[in-house]
């Protein structure tokens, strides 16, 4: 079996396989070559060549796209279906544990977590004055046995005064502050008759600003947004506005 270059030139035709266009070359008379012809052949066949390794990088590429697009969309799935924990802070009497009771009758799904109730729990503890008596080495331990309680959950209303160290914020996907002025303070307070909290405006504001600097260092310092909720009107107002955010958040169809 024996091959011209003009045979070979004829058997380069996309038509052919590529063992028929080997078979050619192997067998190629070299008796007929012509320098013009073979170069020209030559060109055909690097052509040839050419044209499979890019039509398999072209293959794999596709590939590769196609499976970051479906890693991608099983990522997103997943987050669809994950319904987040919200940490809400605010001063005392801001009327944390009235609109997280709201969510609840409305969410039933939302666990209801007092940040100070669940240290109490851990260490087995019924009141805030004896948690304040352990050393800060036990109550360093209880707050990590807490919050691995938390952070084992789903669905979480933690309630609190943003009094936050490093491992809390990965607990939490959104932070929301009651923001109450002075004013409006005493009067949600006033009407409170299951405790009893201080009415003087000059207390009240520094505890308003006391916390307000806790809620800008945990911002700056861990770079999240506290969303910012003023409770300056009803109850239901104020629970419209954090059911907005957990919805969003959860995307739960509205």
């Amino acid at each position: 079996m024996s091959y011209s270059l003009i045979n070979l030139a004829h058997v380069m035709d996309e038509s052919n396989p590529p063992e028929t266009i080997i078979t050619a070359i192997l067998f190629l008379d070299h008796k007929k070559i012509d320098l013009l012809f073979f170069l020209r052949t030559l060109s055909y066949i690097l052509r040839f060549l050419l044209d499979i390794i890019i039509g398999q990088m072209i293959i794999i590429l596709e590939l590769l796209v196609f499976s970051i697009y479906n890693i991608k969309n099983h990522h997103c799935d997943k987050e669809v279906q994950t319904v987040p924990n919200i940490y809400l802070g605010g001063v005392k009497g801001c009327g944390k544990t009235k609109v997280c009771e709201l969510m609840q009758s409305q969410h039933p799904e939302i666990v209801i977590v007092s940040g100070s109730q669940a240290m109490r729990d851990a260490a087995h503890v019924s009141s805030v004055e004896e948690l304040n008596t352990l050393s800060p080495d036990v109550k360093d331990r209880v707050r990590r046995i807490a919050l691995a309680d938390i952070s084992g959950r789903s669905n979480v209303l933690a309630e609190g005064h943003f009094w936050l160290v490093p491992e809390d914020i990965p607990c939490f996907q959104a932070f929301v502050h009651i923001d109450v002025s002075p004013d409006r303070l005493v009067v949600l307070r006033s009407n409170d008759s299951t405790r009893t909290r201080s009415l003087s405006l000059l207390d009240i504001d520094t505890e308003n600003k006391d916390l307000r600097a806790r809620v800008g260092s945990l911002e700056e310092t861990y770079n999240i947004e506290v969303v910012r909720l003023p409770n300056d009107s009803t109850l239901e107002v104020l629970f419209r506005k954090l059911s907005a955010i957990y919805l969003a958040l959860s995307k739960a169809p509205q």
